[in-house]
């Protein structure tokens, strides 16, 4: 009977697994023990073909043809001695790599200490979830025993935060209180079951319950979760610095504030930059900080700027960089420097093959001074007016959308990067694949619900915030409240005249070379 549960779901039965492998770590375990205790928790934790669909989706790891969203397709199930195989087949447009980004929520889910991602064949891909032996007890400290019980009042008013109670407990139990500067981060021990993704559905009302003016809920580890409540205002203005960067190796950027340090973006880490928000939520004085700050920090032989000025009266001072190569208004010529900077990736790949290697970085170690190429950056304004341009497309071209993709998902390693700012986004001002190549995501001030959930998955979140720059730098790593840098034009480019970066007058040749 044991061996007729360990494999489920064979895909036709052609699908070859390594099943001697399988049958020879399974027959030394013995049912009464491990069936019983460990094997039990493992199954009962199982995520369905339905779970999975709903991580993918959460997460973005989709692809849409036509009018159909596919995601990753479940095509097997198998019990190991510490843990469940699952096979997949992804869609062409998705990698296994993309998917790895679930790891955190996948880990959570199953309550499980490790989750490993392993390329099988072709476009299959397994996902291994596997658990430690030993149980974990949860332990109150008698301090917080009070707060404990509270907690499990609020969750059950709720009806969030209810497991399994395989594990001995039903609702997440407070395991610690740390005092942070007037600040507290509350440490939580999960049921089986629940992850910070059903805690976040609550968010808004934890925070009412704090009386906190904002929250962050993260996982560090397994079966575990922290909410950090925020008490203490941000300064509402924070005169511009610069910061310097730590490695010039990579391209990095410090534009505001935040409560433990510098909101920063570092582009090896997360590619690319999305800036969203109304009118009056700081989205061009974000722009101009990165801007400003970047150049300070990078000469004009380690990077080159194009600037894609939508709105016509927002990026027009920096045409006096040096580090400027490209400036364009009009949609369609957006376009033609989008398949120019796809010509530069191209060549870019070919040089770093013609050396052995594959990226930018490892381009630079490797080559003469002489011989290294700059970064990249294009700042573009306001991005619905080139996605909803009207044109003709040729036979078999791409569209405007598509070609901003493809640089989108494919320029990372070329050291191409993107800063885009949009005021509504929608599906058809900010296509999904585009938002979704996007990999730091600057959320601003925004009182519409539905544009708050398409910015940061939120549809409250962002109408809380107080405007001019006052936001949340979200990606994979997690989500950060800041407070942007400020200064004027006139203070912006005087500091740019007095470090020699300031050309006046300059206008630019779009046949500069930008390679």
């Amino acid at each position: 009977m044991l061996l007729e549960s360990i494999l489920l779901g064979a895909v036709g039965g052609a699908i070859s697994f390594a099943g001697n492998q399988i049958y020879k770590k399974m027959k030394p375990v013995k049912e009464e023990v491990y069936l019983s205790e460990f094997i039990k928790e493992i199954r009962e934790n199982e995520i369905k073909e339905k779970m999975w669909e709903d991580i993918w989706k959460y997460n973005e790891v989709r692809v849409k043809y036509e009018d159909e969203i596919k995601v990753p397709v479940l095509l097997g199930t198998y019990y190991l001695n510490n843990g469940i195989k699952y096979l997949f087949r992804y869609p062409i447009g998705i990698s296994s790599e993309k998917m790895e980004k679930c790891k955190t929520q996948i880990k959570e889910l199953s309550n499980s200490d490790e989750v490993e991602f392993t390329h099988y064949k072709n476009d299959m891909v397994y996902v291994t979830v596997t658990k430690n032996m030993e149980e974990e007890k949860v332990e109150v400290p008698k301090e917080i025993a009070d707060e404990n019980e509270r907690w499990t009042e609020f969750w059950i008013k709720t009806k969030k935060g209810a497991g399994d109670k395989e594990n001995g407990f039903e609702y997440p139990v407070l395991t610690g209180i740390d005092d942070i500067n007037g600040d507290k981060l509350y440490h939580f021990k999960m049921p089986i079951g629940v992850s910070t993704f059903h805690i976040e559905q609550v968010d808004i009302s934890i925070k009412e319950y704090l009386g906190a003016r904002a929250i962050e809920i993260s996982s560090k580890s397994k079966g575990t979760m922290e909410i950090k409540a925020y008490f203490t205002e941000l300064p509402k203005t924070v005169p511009f610095k610069v910061v310097p960067v730590k490695d010039k190796n990579f391209l990095e950027v410090s534009f505001g504030v935040t409560r433990t340090g510098y909101a920063t973006v570092n582009f090896y880490k997360m590619p690319h930059i999305l800036t969203a928000g109304m009118t009056n939520s700081g989205k061009s004085t974000v722009t101009k900080m990165i801007t400003a700050q970047i150049v300070c920090n990078y000469s004009p032989d380690e990077l080159v700027i194009c600037l894609a000025d939508h709105k016509r009266c927002e990026l027009s001072d920096f045409v006096c960089l040096p580090h400027t190569k490209r400036f364009v208004e009009k949609p369609d010529d957006t376009e033609k420097l989008i398949d120019e900077l796809i010509e530069v990736m191209d060549e870019r790949y070919a040089k770093f093959r013609s050396v052995g290697v594959k990226n930018l970085y490892d381009y630079n170690k490797k080559v003469p001074k002489k011989d290294r190429l700059p970064f990249i950056l294009v700042i573009m304004e306001e991005i619905a007016r080139y996605t909803l341009a009207k044109g003709k497309k040729q036979n078999g071209e791409k569209s405007k959308s598509e070609k901003l993709t493809e640089l989108g998902f494919e320029a990372r390693g070329a050291g191409v990067f993107l800063d885009i700012t949009v005021q509504k986004p929608t599906a058809n001002s900010l296509p999904p694949d585009v938002k979704s190549s996007l990999g730091n995501t600057i959320a601003l001030l925004t009182t519409d619900s539905h544009n708050s959930r398409i910015i940061c998955d939120d549809g409250d979140k962002l109408k809380y915030l107080r405007g001019f720059g006052h936001g949340y730098i979200q990606n994979d790593l997690g989500s950060e409240e800041f407070q942007s840098f400020w200064a004027s034009d006139e203070d912006i480019t005087n500091l740019l005249k007095k470090r020699g970066l300031w050309i006046e007058g300059r206008t630019v040749n779009n046949s500069y070379e930008i390679f």
